[in-house]
C-alpha cells in the first residue's frame, strides 16, 4: 500500500526541512506553527527567507534548546516567543 501527501503545508514542510542545512538547524518553524506552540517553546528568531510558491518572505525559528552554535545565526537573532 502507498500514500501521497499533497498540498500547500506538505510543499512549505519540505521547503523548511531543506533549509535546515543551510541554517545548521536540526528544526525549523515557520511563524504560523510558532503561534499554534502558545508559547510552549524558547523559540530563536533566525530572519526571514523567500520560500518558492510564496508571496510574502516567511519568518523563520529554531527551538532556542536545540541550537549549539548561536554564532552562525544573523545579528537580528532574538530568544523568544511571538506573542
Amino acid at each position: 500500500m502507498e500514500f501521497t501527501v499533497l498540498g500547500d503545508t506538505v510543499n512549505l514542510a519540505s521547503r523548511l526541512e531543506s533549509l535546515n542545512k543551510e541554517h545548521k538547524t536540526k528544526l525549523l518553524l515557520s511563524e504560523a506553527t510558532l503561534e499554534m506552540t502558545g508559547g510552549a517553546i524558547d523559540t530563536l528568531y533566525l530572519g526571514t527567507v523567500s520560500v518558492r510558491g510564496k508571496s510574502v518572505p516567511m519568518k523563520l525559528y529554531t527551538a532556542a534548546s536545540l541550537m549549539q552554535d548561536t554564532s552562525a545565526v544573523g545579528n537580528e537573532a532574538a530568544v523568544g516567543n511571538i506573542s
